[in-house]
């Protein structure tokens, strides 16, 4: 194919940026967590979302798909789920709604959580060791080892095993947790749903990245009417310079009043660590940088979630 470019003075028309993908996938959430009937104008079309509408009607939530909004019928916490669950390779959807199936009530019964094979790459330690401290019990139902995409990291020849499908049990009752800030989606599941939990929650995440998409979560939450508290700590950091060799800059700490958890470990969790996939975080990763900031979020517990109207904005990073 040949294509020739002619110079311009001047560009004219117009262009209709796609609509937010990110806040079309909260509002599903929000609306499934909702007792009443949502709808969200101007939603994003895609397959990540329609991952996500598959995995609220799961959960309970009738859903109605036209042009230009989606409505969303639901029944509200606790949810009304079947006895499988799969996100598909919608990452946000994954993460999200892994603590949502923690409120399905004390008759809700297990649940398998699947997804699609490129989210089974994804790291996921951290946000089961959260919420195996906030109540709920998670297994891997996985028995077939696999090739690693990234298994040459550790040097295992690449086998591991997968973590998902999990069997995920037991209700979100809040409580103490640590987060992994490496991916904001573990920290903005949480915020979702501990507002429904039945206690308060304090929820410590150590180096956050990506902020903006936390602070959209948070405007969900300020919408609703959610009370929680935000404390950030800017910690004394100490970052390896690996373009160099022995090299590092350092600097003290401030004291602060860091809170550390401890919790046994259980099967899933030596299946996860033992994984030479992507599910885990390169130790290597870890050394090179050590946490800067700390985020400190209480929640407080025994909300519930109002039916909303709201137009998605637009967003070129969709």
């Amino acid at each position: 194919m040949k294509i020739i470019a002619h110079t311009t003075t001047e560009i004219k028309g117009e262009v209709t940026p796609p609509s937010s993908k990110s806040q079309t996938i909260r509002g599903l959430i929000f609306a499934t967590l909702a007792k009443g009937t949502s709808a969200l104008k101007n939603p994003l079309h895609s397959q990540d979302t329609a991952d996500a509408i598959r995995a609220c009607r799961a959960l309970g939530a009738e859903i109605f798909v036209k042009a230009d909004r989606i409505v969303i019928e639901s029944e509200g916490v606790p949810l009304q789920s079947n006895t499988t669950l799969n996100t598909g390779n919608s990452g946000v959807t994954t993460h999200f709604l892994m603590p949502v199936t923690g409120l399905r009530g004390s008759k809700g019964g297990p649940i398998t959580f699947d997804c699609g094979e490129q989210m089974k790459q994804r790291p996921v330690e951290s946000l089961v060791t959260a919420l195996q401290r906030l109540g709920l019990k998670l297994h891997t139902q996985s028995q077939h080892p696999r090739k690693s995409l990234k298994g040459d990291l550790k040097g295992q020849g690449g086998k591991g095993k997968q973590a998902f499908p999990l069997q995920i049990s037991g209700e979100l009752f809040g409580g103490k947790a640590t987060v992994s800030g490496a991916s904001s989606q573990y920290l903005s599941a949480l915020l979702i749903s501990l507002p429904c939990a039945q206690n308060d929650s304090v929820i410590t995440v150590n180096d956050l990245q990506e902020r903006p998409y936390v602070e959209m979560t948070e405007q969900w939450l300020k919408e609703q009417g959610i009370v929680y508290s935000h404390q950030r700590e800017d910690l004394g950091f100490k970052i390896k310079d690996v373009s160099k060799t022995n090299t590092t800059t350092s600097a003290s700490p401030r004291l602060t009043g860091a809170v550390h958890f401890s919790h046994p470990e259980d099967e899933t969790l030596k299946v996860l660590r033992s994984s030479t996939s992507s599910l885990l975080t390169s130790s290597t990763e870890e050394e090179m940088k050590n946490q800067a900031t700390r985020d400190v979020y209480t929640i407080k517990g025994g909300h519930v979630y109002k039916p909303f109207i709201k137009t998605i904005p637009a967003d070129f990073s969709s």
